[in-house]
């Protein structure tokens, strides 16, 4: 388990699943993802998180539940994609619920997870995608010290328009000597 001030990260739980089918939902909330992420039924999500904890058990990704420390709610989930021993990086990917926004609890996971994707797994770099009109995420990437390393352009189309996927990354020694 992996604690800052507000958040604690844990592994995700078959307990879990009302929560995460229910802001998974939420189209507010989706509409900053992947089309993959489309909406689930009930059991298109336990079967979700049964290969979450599959896959952590094989150490192919991590997945950590996002819980505010003070009443223990889940508030949404952080991962460690695309893990590639070899080359020693990853994709970093988040979630918040909706109710959860702008309260820090993005950041505070963001910075945990890549601490222990560096720390932990010896990871060497760590990227992340931000649709460009997701100002909440980019300000959240650049505080935990990701920098912008590319865009596939007009790439998603959100709103009636096409707009870029934003690549950041950030290196391991660069995040260390922040600390």
């Amino acid at each position: 388990m992996l604690e800052g001030e507000k958040v604690r990260l844990r592994g995700i739980e078959k307990e879990d699943v009302d929560v995460l089918h229910e802001y998974m939902n939420n189209p507010e909330v989706t509409r900053y993802l992947d089309d993959h992420y489309r909406p689930h039924s009930r059991r298109e999500e336990e079967e979700f998180i049964e290969d979450i904890m599959d896959n952590m058990k094989e150490g192919n990704e991590y997945h950590f539940g996002i819980e505010e420390k003070e009443s223990g709610d889940l508030v949404g989930v952080v991962s460690l994609n695309d893990i590639q021993g070899r080359n020693k990086s990853a994709e970093l990917g988040i979630c918040i619920r909706e109710d959860s926004w702008n309260k820090g609890y993005g950041t505070e996971a963001e910075k945990l997870t890549v601490e222990y994707g560096f720390r932990e797994l010896n990871l060497n770099s760590i990227h992340c995608r931000v649709f460009e009109f997701n100002e909440r995420s980019k300000k959240v990437a650049k505080k935990v010290g990701f920098k912008e390393a590319g865009r596939l352009r007009k790439s998603i189309y959100r709103d009636g328009k096409y707009w870029d996927t934003i690549y950041l990354d950030i290196l391991k020694k660069e995040f260390l000597e922040k600390l």
